[in-house]
């Protein structure tokens, strides 16, 4: 019997977050989070809209059902960094640090 792995993957974009949760390959869950002007603009600075991303993403799984403490991966659209060949990439400090600071540019990502 294979493994059974749940995935949380995380689209931020502009006016949205898109939230989806996986068993493998089957969705099990999704939803498009709208963030109004208002509270978008209430937030400075677009890395500064990180405890507010993270709180309705929470929200949404709540809504779905979804223990965070469930998922065993985690999936994101990268934003805010120099560019880099697609694949799959380790967070590490440097990359922490890039995306923080948004060093291209800023990106809710």
């Amino acid at each position: 019997m294979s493994e059974t792995f749940k995935i949380l993957a995380i689209n931020p974009g502009s006016t949205s977050t898109k939230v989806a949760v996986f068993e493998n390959d089957k969705k099990i869950y999704s939803e498009t989070i709208e963030h109004s002007a208002d509270e978008l603009k209430a937030i400075k600075e677009v890395q500064s809209q990180l405890p507010f991303r993270i709180e309705a993403v929470l929200s949404s799984l709540d809504r779905g059902n979804v223990k965070p403490e469930d998922i065993q991966l985690f999936v994101g659209r990268g934003g805010g960094l120099l560019p880099v060949p697609g694949g799959v990439y380790e967070v590490d400090d440097l990359l922490l640090d890039h995306a923080s600071k948004g060093v291209p540019g800023q990106h809710p990502a």
